[in-house]
């Protein structure tokens, strides 16, 4: 059984390996195609992790935010949206662990 167990482990590290060397092809890539100056605009935490990982100063207007698949495409749209007033709304079931605002009805968590 110990030998089964001991074969687990190894696969697992074997494989966490290969992902992580693709994950830095990916972000070798990625640093090719675009200048730590460029925003990523992403609707979820996909750019702050690029940014994070590439040690790259946050420059994009939605790193740590999330967007509805909806939302995203207005703002997409109009970005200048960003420069809108922001309103926040209080989370109905009390907890502050997400925060909601909206900018023209677009929500962002």
């Amino acid at each position: 059984m110990k030998f089964v167990v001991k074969i687990k482990e190894i696969v697992r590290f074997v494989i966490n390996q290969i992902q992580l060397v693709s994950r830095y092809k990916d972000l070798m890539w990625i640093k090719k195609q675009f200048y730590p100056d460029k925003s990523i605009l992403s609707m979820n935490c996909f750019a702050g992790h690029i940014y994070q990982d590439l040690h790259w100063p946050y420059t994009s207007p939605t790193a740590g935010l999330f967007f509805y698949a909806e939302d995203f495409c207005r703002l997409v749209e109009d970005i200048s949206v960003l420069k809108r007033p922001v309103l926040f709304k209080e989370n109905p079931n009390g907890r502050a662990l997400m925060i909601k605002c909206l900018i023209e009805n677009i929500d962002i968590r």
